[in-house]
């Protein structure tokens, strides 16, 4: 995304137009594949957090202390 927006929109449109115009001259697709192009979105940014020490350790935490409440308070 950053890379994209630092090159801008009229480069990028150049940039998958010269992909898609070499890919087809050396025959790597054909024009019956080109018919229909579907973007892979697996690269882009999501919005997930990985796992850390810590963050496993906060929420450890958080969680006993959750029980022993629920236990505490049944008694």
């Amino acid at each position: 995304m950053k890379w994209r927006d630092r090159i801008g929109e009229e480069k990028m449109k150049a940039l998958v137009a010269e992909t898609i115009r070499t890919a087809f001259e050396n025959q790597f697709v054909s024009s019956k594949e080109l018919s229909k192009i579907v973007g892979d979105t697996t690269v882009q940014e999501k919005n997930i957090t990985h796992p850390t020490d810590a963050k496993l350790l906060s929420r450890a935490i958080i969680q006993l202390a959750k029980h022993v409440n629920n236990t505490t308070l049944a008694e």
